[in-house]
Formats: C-alpha cells, sequence, structure tokens
C-alpha cells in the first residue's frame, strides 16, 4: 500500500501467490473506511475486466471457481452479491438491489500478454504477482519519473510506471517499463532521494539514481567473492544454423544410435545444438538434440543388456556469445548444459543422473547410467537440466523420447496380445515462443530467435500428425507432453457427430504399469487422457472402422487466454487383412521391487508424514545448492508425504516414483474426473487440494532432486534435494540385483516353430524362429505395421514375402540392433561348418553386422567367443542395392559343433536398417569335415 498524502488516495496493491495468470489488480480508497468497508471481491470475483486480451468479463481462477462450487453445495449465497455486482459492472449497467453496493473494482488490473509495446520480448510471462505499489516522490531519479505510480511485480521480474493525467496516474493507458530482471517485492523512495527496490528473487537490494546521483553512503569496496566475467564480443558475421531434422511419422520416428563395445556396454553420443524451424505462424531459432525436433528416441533394455550406457553429451553451443555466470535462482548461463533422463530408476550421483553437473559450451561430459536389469519397461524421457538455463533450452526445443524394453522376465508375465502390440509415438510439444524469447531476454541468450506471437503446438515436430492404424487392431501409443505452464487434454474423436469413437485403454502413467491393465476410458467423445507438464501416458487405441477419419486435439487446463481445443491432427483408419481383435485380456502387470505397492504398509511403518507444499517456494525455501537439503530419507524405508500446490506448481521427483494414496473427489480435475486412482504411480504429480502418495527410495543412495516442473518456477528456485542415506547403491553400482518385486515368473524354453527341429547341415529360413513368445523366442522393438503380415500374424516380428532364386517364400525385415531371434536345430554330423547369410539390403548406414551363438540363453557381449558359432561385421557395407536382390554373406568364422542332436541357435542383431533396409532370408550351415584341416583342404 502506498498513501498519496497531496492527494488523499491510498492505493493498495492485491498480492498474489504468482501461481498462475491470475488477475493482478490495483485499487484506490479515497476517503477514510467506514463501516461497512469497501468489498473488493476476493475470494468470489478474481477479475473483472481484460486490458490486453481485450474486452470487459468476469475472470476466475480456480480458487474462485472452486470456492463458488463449494459455496453452492453447502447452500451458502456468500458469492452472490458481489458476483452481482460485478457482473453489472462489466455489462455497463445498473446494479439490481441484490447487488452489493459495497463492491469496488480495481482502477487497474492485468494479467497475461504484452503491457508495453517497446519491449515486447520481457515481462510476459503466464504468472504473476503484484508485489508493491509506490509513488517516487525523491528528486535524485530523471524528471519523467517524479511522483509516478510505481508497481513491481516478482514473478514476472519487471517494475511498471504509469503517465499522469491531471496530476493523477491514468490508469486507463497500459503502464511504461521502468526496470526488468528483477524480481522486487518492495520499492522505497530513499532519504538520498534514489529509488530502491528489495530484489527478492536474486536477494539483492537495488539503488536507482540519474546518472551523477549523489549516494547517502559511500560505494562498498569490498572485493565481490565471484565477479561477474564481461560478455563475451558479438559475432561480427551471422552464425549459420541448419534446418531443423523434423515432422516425424509416429511408426518411424528416428532413433538415437547406441554403439555396442566388446565388454558389452554401449556407447552413443547426443549433440546440443541450435536449429531453426519454420511454420506457419513464423520462425524458430532454436535448441535442439542431434539437429532433431524432437531429439531421437533413446532406446535402453532391461535385459540382455542392462548395465552400462555410457553417453557423451556434446555442449555445441560455443559459436554463441553469452555472458558468464548469475546470481542462483535466476535465468542466467544461457549456453551451459547438462542432462536429465526424466522417469528413470538410476542413481542420481556422478557419473550417472547428476543434474548438478554443468557442461560448458564446446565441452563435453561423459555420463554412466547403470540400468538395473529390473527396470520396468515404458516411456520417459530426456532433457536439459542446468540450474539457470533449464527454461530456456527446454522450452526452447531439447528434449526427446526415452524408452525402456521389457526383461524377459517381465515379457514371462506379459500375456501375448500385449508383447505384440505395434507400437507408435506422439511427442506433444507445447511451446510458447514469446515466453521462450523472454527467457532469452533475461539471461542474455543469443541463441534463441523467434517472429511467432503466440503459443504453437507441435506433434512429433508437426502442426498436423497423421497417426495411421489399422482397422479393428490394438495400436499401443507411447505419448510425452512438453508442457510450458499449463497441464493438458489429448482428445480422440471422430469428425463425423454420428460416427463410432475409437476405443482406448490406458497400460502405463509416467513409465510404470497400472495395477491392472487395460484401463478403458468411457467413449462418447470422452476419451480424454490428462498430462501435466512432463507427463508420459502409454495406452492403446483400436478405431473400428477403415475410412472414417478422427482427430486430434489438444487443449490446457485452467488457462484463461486458451480458446477452446486446438487440432494438431488426425487419425487415418485404414483397411485390415486380418479378423477384428479380440478385446485384450485383463492383466495384472508384475512390478519390480521398486514400483511394490506400499498402499498396504501400516501408517506406524511410515513413520510420521513428510509435508510438502509447493508455492513459489518448497516449504518456504528457495533452492541454495545441491548440498543444502531440504529433508532426508532412509534407503529402502517408505515414507508418507502430504502434498499441496501441486495443481499450480507440478511436482517432479528423480530417482524415484510416488505412488498416490488415497484419492478423493477434491484431487481430481473437473475437466478429467478420475483420472488420478489410488496405487497409480507416477514421477510428476498435478493435483488438486491436498494429496497422500508414498515414496520408496528404493536401492539408490544419495541426492534426489524435486522440483516444480514448470521449467522457469525451477530455475528460479522452486527446486529442493532430499538426501538418502543408509547402505545402499550409488552412482558406480552393479545392475544386478536379487529381489525381482513380484516378477519371479521362470523363463520358459521356445519350441520349434515346425513339429520337428530344424536339420543341421541345411538351410534355417529366417521365419521360422522358434514359438514361445517375446523374450522367449524372439526379442522385437515393435513397430507400427499396416497390414496383416504373411505368417505368424499374433506375433510382431516383420515378415515380407520375398523371391528368391525364382521361388517364392518369406524373409525377416525391420531389423534393429539389440534384436534377435532363436532356432531349435537338430544337427545330424559333428564338425565343422561354413556360415552364410543369406540377405538383401540398400542403403545400409551401419554396415551389415549379426552375430550367431549355439546354445546362448541372451545375446552375448560383442567380445565373447565362447559358443560364437558365426559372424558377419562390415561397417562398409551399404547393401545388394535392392531389397529383392539376394547375395550369400559369408561368415568371417567357421562354425564348430561337439555333438549332435538338439541344440538352440541364437541370432543376435548388431546392426539395424529398419524399417526395410535389410531383408534377411535364411541362414545356411554347409558341413565342410570333422576338422578344420579338411574344411581348409576344399577351399578353392
Amino acid at each position: 500500500m502506498f498513501y498519496h498524502d497531496k492527494q488523499d488516495v491510498l492505493y493498495i496493491g492485491d498480492v498474489g501467490f504468482g501461481d498462475t495468470g491470475t488477475s493482478e489488480r490495483i485499487f484506490t480508497m479515497e476517503k477514510a473506511p467506514a463501516l461497512p468497508v469497501s468489498n473488493f471481491g476476493w475470494p468470489c470475483v478474481e477479475g473483472v475486466r481484460e486490458y490486453i486480451l481485450g474486452g470487459f468479463k468476469i475472470y476466475d481462477g480456480p480458487f474462485e471457481r472452486d470456492l463458488q462450487k463449494w459455496y453452492e453445495a453447502e447452500g451458502v449465497d456468500y458469492c452472490d452479491s458481489t458476483m452481482l455486482a460485478a457482473s453489472a459492472y462489466v455489462e455497463q449497467r445498473e446494479a439490481s438491489e441484490d447487488a452489493d453496493p459495497d463492491w469496488k473494482a480495481p482502477v487497474f488490473e492485468y494479467r497475461v500478454g504484452v503491457m508495453d509495446k517497446d519491449y515486447e520480448d520481457v515481462c510476459v510471462s503466464e504468472f504473476a504477482a503484484l508485489t508493491s505499489v509506490h509513488f517516487y516522490k525523491g528528486a535524485n531519479m530523471p524528471a519523467q519519473y517524479a511522483d509516478k505510480l510505481m508497481f513491481s511485480d516478482y514473478a514476472k521480474q519487471c517494475v511498471w510506471y504509469f503517465e499522469n493525467k491531471d496530476g493523477k496516474p491514468d490508469t486507463t493507458k497500459l503502464p511504461k517499463t521502468l526496470l526488468v530482471g528483477t524480481g522486487f517485492v518492495h520499492l522505497e523512495t530513499g532519504p538520498d532521494g534514489a529509488l530502491y527496490g528489495t530484489d527478492f528473487v536474486n536477494g539483492r537490494i537495488i539503488r536507482m539514481s540519474k546518472i551523477g546521483g549523489a549516494l547517502a553512503t559511500p560505494a562498498p569496496t569490498a572485493t565481490p567473492t565471484k565477479p561477474t566475467k564481461a560478455p563475451t564480443a558479438a559475432p561480427t558475421q551471422p552464425i549459420p544454423v541448419d534446418a531443423a531434422v523434423t515432422c516425424f511419422n509416429p511408426g518411424a520416428m528416428p532413433e538415437f544410435e547406441w554403439h555396442q563395445n566388446g565388454d558389452g556396454t554401449y556407447e552413443g553420443t547426443l549433440t546440443l545444438g541450435a536449429v531453426e524451424l519454420h511454420t506457419s505462424k513464423g520462425f524458430m531459432r532454436m535448441f535442439a538434440y542431434n539437429g532433431m525436433l524432437p531429439g531421437p528416441i533413446m532406446r535402453m533394455k532391461a535385459s540382455g543388456t542392462c548395465g552400462k550406457y555410457t553417453l557423451n553429451v556434446i555442449n555445441d553451443l560455443a559459436r554463441w556469445p553469452a555472458p558468464e555466470g548469475g546470481m542462483i535462482n535466476t535465468l542466467h548461463d544461457p549456453t551451459v548444459t547438462n542432462l536429465h533422463l526424466h522417469g528413470l530408476h538410476v542413481s542420481g550421483m556422478a557419473p550417472g543422473d547428476d543434474v548438478s553437473i554443468m557442461i560448458e559450451p564446446g565441452q563435453t561430459n561423459k555420463y554412466t547410467y547403470t540400468l538395473p536389469c529390473d527396470h520396468s519397461s515404458g516411456t520417459n524421457w530426456y532433457h536439459p537440466h542446468n540450474h539457470g538455463s533449464s527454461a530456456l533450452q527446454t522450452t526452447g526445443g531439447a528434449y526427446g523420447l526415452l524408452v525402456i524394453e521389457s526383461s524377459a522376465r517381465e515379457l514371462a508375465d506379459m500375456p501375448a496380445a500385449y508383447a505384440a502390440l505395434p507400437a507408435q509415438h506422439l511427442v506433444f510439444q507445447d511451446f510458447n515462443p514469446p515466453d521462450t524469447a523472454s527467457f532469452s531476454a533475461q539471461s542474455g541468450d543469443g541463441v534463441f530467435a523467434t517472429d511467432i506471437d503466440g503459443p504453437l503446438i507441435l506433434v512429433n515436430g508437426c502442426e498436423q500428425v497423421e497417426l495411421v492404424v489399422e482397422e479393428g487392431q490394438w495400436t499401443r501409443l507411447n505419448m510425452l507432453n512438453s508442457g510450458h505452464i499449463y497441464n493438458s487434454l489429448v482428445s480422440f474423436c471422430p469428425q463425423a457427430t454420428d460416427a463410432e469413437d475409437c476405443t482406448v485403454g490406458l497400460l502405463q502413467k509416467d513409465g510404470a504399469w497400472l495395477a491392472q491393465v487395460p484401463r478403458m476410458l468411457e467413449k462418447k467423445r470422452a476419451n480424454k487422457l490428462f498430462f501435466s507438464l512432463a507427463s508420459r501416458v502409454d495406452a492403446v487405441i483400436m478405431c473400428p472402422t477403415a475410412g472414417v477419419p478422427h482427430t486430434i486435439t489438444y487443449s490446457h487446463i485452467v488457462d484463461p487466454t486458451w480458446e477452446g481445443p486446438v487440432t494438431v491432427g488426425t487419425i487415418r483408419v485404414v483397411p485390415s487383412l486380418r479378423p477384428a481383435a479380440k478385446a485384450l485380456p485383463v492383466w495384472e502387470p508384475c512390478r519390480p521391487a521398486y514400483l511394490m505397492d506400499l498402499n498396504d504398509m501400516p501408517d506406524k511403518k511410515l513413520g510420521d508424514a513428510f509435508a510438502l507444499e509447493v508455492r513459489t517456494q518448497l516449504n518456504g525455501q528457495l533452492f541454495t545448492g545441491p548440498e543444502d537439503y531440504l529433508a532426508t530419507m532412509t534407503v529402502n524405508k517408505p515414507q508418507q508425504w502430504l502434498v499441496i500446490g501441486t495443481d499450480q506448481h507440478p511436482l517432479h521427483i528423480h530417482v524415484n516414483h510416488m505412488q498416490l494414496g488415497d484419492i478423493t473427489k477434491a484431487n481430481q480435475w473437473d475437466e478429467a474426473p478420475g483420472w488420478h486412482v489410488t496405487g497409480d504411480f507416477i514421477d510428476t504429480l498435478s493435483a488438486k487440494a491436498q494429496v497422500p502418495v508414498r515414496v520408496n527410495p528404493e536401492r539408490f543412495i544419495g541426492p534426489m532432486f524435486l522440483h516444480c516442473h514448470v521449467p522457469s518456477h525451477a530455475d528460479l528456485g522452486v527446486l529442493g534435494v532430499i538426501d538418502i542415506r543408509g547402505k545402499g547403491d550409488d552412482g558406480e553400482a552393479s545392475p544386478e540385483i536379487e529381489d525381482y518385486g513380484s516378477c519371479t515368473k521362470d523363463i520358459p524354453n521356445s519350441k520349434p516353430y515346425g513339429e520337428k527341429a530344424i536339420r543341421v547341415p541345411g538351410i534355417v529360413q529366417a521365419e521360422e524362429f522358434d514359438k514361445g513368445g517375446a523374450g522367449v523366442a524372439y526379442y522385437n522393438i515393435n513397430g507400427a505395421p499396416l497390414s496383416a503380415p504373411p505368417m505368424r500374424d499374433d506375433e510382431p516380428v516383420e515378415i515380407m514375402p520375398v523371391q528368391h532364386g525364382g521361388v517364392a517364400g518369406y524373409g525377416v525385415t525391420g531389423i534393429r540392433a539389440g534384436e534377435w531371434l532363436r532356432y531349435t536345430v537338430d544337427v545330424q554330423r559333428k564338425g565343422h561348418y561354413n556360415v552364410f547369410f543369406v540377405q538383401a539390403s540398400k542403403d545400409l548406414l551401419q554396415g551389415v553386422s549379426m552375430r550367431l551363438y549355439k546354445d546362448a540363453k541372451e545375446c552375448p557381449k560383442p567380445s565373447e567367443t565362447k559358443n560364437l558359432l558365426a559372424r558377419i561385421k562390415d561397417t562398409t557395407y551399404t547393401g545388394t542395392g535392392d531389397i529383392h536382390d539376394f547375395v550369400s554373406l559369408a561368415s568371417n568364422r567357421r562354425a564348430k559343433f561337439d555333438s549332435t542332436g538338439k541344440h538352440k541357435l541364437l541370432l543376435c542383431f548388431d546392426a539395424g536398417a529398419f524399417p526395410r533396409g535389410l531383408v534377411l532370408d535364411a541362414v545356411t550351415l554347409r558341413y565342410c569335415g570333422k576338422t578344420a584341416k579338411e574344411c581348409k583342404a576344399l577351399e578353392p
């Protein structure tokens, strides 16, 4: 408040939490209050006009709407008279007798958008918190600011002032910008005539005066402990930037390339750089991984190759000038980065998922992730997490999907219908270019640039994505929402009003199986999927009628600027040659130890509940550093948390998941009733009211970061660390485990495809791999077939008709690195064999590489020679020229069988050629002699 004595007017600022784009209001009181005092509308009416968006209307936020519903349910008319008075004001008519005569409208209010056209790139955050009103009364500022009404907003980090008219603030016109990049909570004219501001966000007091203005006290002489370095000189020539590789088919998104080392570990390179994107709405220069928007799908396996994944993250932003350093909990270091694997149950300590690491421009960091062998399959993602620049880089485009493939134990428990589901991927990209431009400007960034003046929703980089599904068949959709500020809803609806909806069922949330699947959603245009700002939702969809198009719509929840669902894509339903699929069987998935049900655990075993309030701080504290802990936990000792504030500050925790406790109607979103279910595991929570969750810090000790997943909020300090203590695993942990949770079924043996085993010597037809299902007879990364396979149509291995030597047959295609096939053979003769791989191929980018083992349970590391029968590896091989031109490639070693009888052959693919760059027709084993010498003598 500020009392202007000459005007005899009290100016009152309505201070908000800064949680959403609620109305921030300035009122005046022009005479001493008498009973009854003025009614300013709260908590009944949030706002009554929209200077920036145009027009007059009553605006209410979620809090007010919830209160009004509660009053109505309780039969209380607390807000009725206020609403009548406000409605009359908005509609510019005389109020009725029942309207509250003491209700008073604000003289100014604002929410979102640009207030000062001269500074369109700053002060435009969709969050607001008016924190101070003040008239400058000194003589040490330029004359244009004298006796001007100023107000600050610590969420938008700006200070504005009004021009005067007739000696008073002209609040009918938008204010002018005075200062940016400062989180002021108080303004005051000092005794020296200067203007002072308390900058809560940056922890400082700022003095403002005209150049040459005298100081009341001498300037400090102490040397700063960490002086800020001068910005790098701006380049004299424009920096060239490549166009983004983008707009990906949901069924064939680009894959991240892992290369397997001889010791069985995997290694790959992820490069953060700048790209350009041109859309119908305008241009963006953005951040991207490996030049792609979104980044390539990264896959890890929880069996066979569980263990060490080494990821070299390169920061390729050295060409872009940027100021170095900055205060904690500010937007700074725009070209410094790191990486977070969001959703993975891995150590938060180096060399693993340590988000306190800083990768400077031009530098590389080597992350080594130890993936436990019991890790749940599911959809996760990766994105930058450097404190101070994560909002800029993540909302600027740098992220991608991370998929964990099923372990053999999980597959042993899984019904075949689920293992065979073709999979497609949808990445919903909720961009707000003006906000990201503001982050860029505040941090001194030179990378991000745009001429887009509003929100932009893309899916897989496409303005209109096309999802193609087969009529009457189930398709699995692995979906990610990378949100900006608001939670969202995704719906699938037929374009014709009389058409039948697609059937949709849930499988997973945030990379964790539901307790029972599928959880079917209601039809009749109610297929609404809820996404927080970082949610992943895995679902199945079946559309009933070929030729009937469906739309994919996207909308925000409680966004006052949102104008209804936006169509972001279509579903095209193509005819099927196979019978309509049956309903998926009801299945209760097995779960690893870290996702075991905690809700049956007695409260006394959980100890005292941990109360966590997520607002503009965590439990009233801003982030002070990775070693200043918000709380401690004991490894393998579950704890109950009571969490509030996540409706506007979605809570994400690293390393572990949260299991929802007793969910009530009060926790549900009106737009997605019933979405939150007791017992579901999630890693990002956004729900109304207080929510009980249970957290099991299983296995890993060390830091567990938690924060609001509105990226700018985390950068501004809504971030904390819980220290997990005790005897557990760190960043160098072994992937081997003893407790498999409820995934305890024995892995069965495969059986021959035909009535008998394949005779050797002879020809092993590629498509005649064993029966037994996924993880037993084959391992396949399921693609998205759009027609019935010519054989084995109940299994996802890609098979196609071929012609070889004038004979019709079949071949295996769609091969990806890491896949394998198993065959039961009956060896007739002991001794040595020449082995040939009969294949057709074109445009191979990784060459050709496959190995054949005898009696191996899973594909060994590449350097393993025990039981190795044959190998072919040529990284320079580009193919035969066409996928119908077959040639035989000879193994670079001979196979040897020391005994006759039944054996299992395991064919391991080390290089992929997806979707149809390579077709394998057969593996031929020709007997050449009892000894290697006899075989040598037969060579030409």
